[in-house]
């Protein structure tokens, strides 16, 4: 993760892999949940570009779009219940900021001994409605001592958010709190870590881990951590090729050529139209459908209408 991060902030396309980001995670969420939401449906929803009329799988899939944006700026404040209702779009006012920190003062106990109480203590107590339920999750974070490693509070988050599923139709807020702990601690601190990518590789949680020891469920979360960043290095190598690529395609063109300029913002953005393009160039639309057979296979047409026409990487 550590690694991931120094790769993100010292990369050239490292504004067009945060841009992608959330639209993976969206698309990796929809996977996982049986749900059917394309990336490219996603980027152009997200756009107002439908090419039809988005389903049910594409409209909840962009609600973790929306809650993801709301948390970019990793404030510990929204590890609280008014924080993960206003993620969910529940709420229309953003918490406030609140003195005093997320956990608890050290104990003198292991951080296993600690996890273990929070977590039984969730396991035997029912919430009634949304409110009770994420009052519990955050009563449970803040039963781990200051000391806690950071990586261990957020696989606890996981777990915890598993165990009490306080908003079962938007069960993507977890995970993004689990990033916003790692954001606002400065664990991670180029982007908002995406754990959905980790989440559809690792599976759920299998049953005799549900029902073992508190060691192997943290783990297992540890692991969603660790495969979550595996995925975020492959994309950004991914850009990094396509960068390239695209680079020897335009090298050698005459001195006025926008066609590097254009490859510029196809790499920034998940999607590029025509008048987006035109808009951000300064020629016009003609051109920009003129230059885009020149930068190679990388890029591909996405609506297949000629009046909407947009292109991504």
């Amino acid at each position: 993760m550590s690694r991931l991060d120094e790769q993100v902030r010292a990369s050239a396309v490292a504004k067009g892999w945060r841009a992608r980001l959330d639209f993976q995670e969206a698309s990796a969420w929809a996977w996982s949940n049986h749900q059917l939401a394309p990336l490219e449906d996603l980027v152009l929803h997200d756009a107002q570009m439908d090419v039809r009329a988005p389903e049910q799988g594409l409209t909840r899939a962009h609600g973790l779009i929306r809650a993801r944006r709301k948390a970019q700026q990793g404030k510990l404040e929204l590890l609280r219940p008014e924080g993960a209702l206003w993620l969910s779009g529940r709420t229309s006012s953003a918490p406030q900021s609140q003195s005093g920190g997320v956990l608890g003062e050290t104990r003198g106990r292991t951080v296993l001994e600690a996890a273990a109480v929070a977590l039984d203590a969730l396991m035997r107590t029912q919430a009634e409605g949304p409110q009770a339920a994420l009052e519990q999750w955050t009563i449970a974070l803040g039963a781990l001592d200051e000391g806690t490693p950071d990586l261990v509070v957020a696989a606890f988050a996981l777990e915890a958010w598993r165990i009490v599923n306080p908003l079962p139709r938007d069960d993507f807020v977890g995970p993004i709190l689990a990033g916003v702990w790692l954001t606002g601690r400065r664990r991670v601190a180029s982007h908002l870590m995406g754990l959905q990518a980790g989440m559809r590789r690792q599976g759920s949680l299998p049953s005799r881990l549900a029902e073992g020891g508190v060691a192997a469920r943290l783990e297992f979360h540890l692991g969603v951590l660790l495969a979550a960043a595996e995925e975020g290095q492959e994309e950004l190598r991914r850009l990094s090729l396509v960068r390239q690529l695209m680079a020897q395609q335009v090298r050698g063109r005459r001195r006025g050529s926008r066609a590097a300029d254009l490859a510029d913002l196809l790499l920034a953005s998940p999607i590029v139209s025509a008048p987006m393009a035109a808009a951000r160039l300064g020629i016009s639309q003609q051109a920009v459908r003129a230059l885009i057979p020149t930068l190679g296979s990388s890029v591909v047409e996405l609506t297949g209408r000629r009046r909407f026409q947009a292109w991504r990487v």
